[in-house]
C-alpha cells in the first residue's frame, strides 16, 4: 500500500487551498487506501455545495513520485461550475397563510435581491430543507396540524432571472 507524499489541489478558484485542506484528514506518510481519495472528494464537494456550488465536481488521481519510494501524490482536480443563487421563492396553494407569513417563517433560505446587501442568496440544500420544516412548524403553531408540503421544485437557469 503506497504512502502519501503530498496533496495537490487544482482548479479551485473560489476556495483557498487552506479551506480545502481543513476538510481533508491526510498527513504526510499516511497509507493511501483505494477509497481515501473518493471519501476526500465527497468532503470537498460538500464544502463547495455549502457555499452555493451545487454542481461542483471533484476528480481524484494519484501520481507516483519519481524518487524511488512507494509514495504517491494525491491530486484533486476541481471543476467548480457556476454558483447557484436563489432568485425567487414562490409559495403556491397557501390559501390560509400569506406568502409574506411563510417568508417570515423561513430563516435560512433568502432570495438575492439588489436591495438585500447582506444576503448572498447562495443555495444550501440543508438550509432549504430546514426552512421547509420551519414552514410546516409555523402552520402547526397556527392550528393547522395536517399541513404538509406536497411538492417542491427547484429550477436552475443560467440567467439573472
Amino acid at each position: 500500500m503506497p504512502r502519501l507524499d503530498s496533496v495537490g489541489i487544482r482548479g479551485n478558484k473560489n476556495r483557498t487551498p487552506t479551506e480545502i485542506n481543513k476538510v481533508l484528514t491526510f498527513y504526510k506518510n499516511d497509507f493511501v487506501r483505494p477509497w481515501d481519495g473518493d471519501n476526500a472528494a465527497r468532503k470537498i464537494k460538500a464544502l463547495y455545495a455549502k457555499e452555493g456550488y451545487q454542481y461542483a465536481t471533484v476528480e481524484t488521481t494519484t501520481e507516483e513520485t519519481n524518487d524511488g519510494t512507494e509514495k504517491v501524490r494525491l491530486v484533486f482536480t476541481i471543476t467548480e461550475g457556476t454558483e447557484v443563487v436563489v432568485r425567487h421563492i414562490n409559495c403556491e396553494g397557501n390559501t390560509k397563510m400569506s406568502s409574506g407569513d411563510l417568508r417570515g417563517a423561513r430563516s435560512e433560505t433568502a432570495e438575492k435581491r439588489w436591495w438585500k446587501i447582506f444576503s448572498s442568496g447562495k443555495f444550501d440544500q440543508k438550509k432549504y430543507d430546514d426552512d421547509k420544516k420551519k414552514i410546516i412548524a409555523y402552520y402547526h403553531t397556527k392550528g393547522f396540524r395536517d399541513a404538509t408540503i406536497t411538492r417542491d421544485s427547484i429550477w436552475v437557469t443560467d440567467g439573472e432571472d
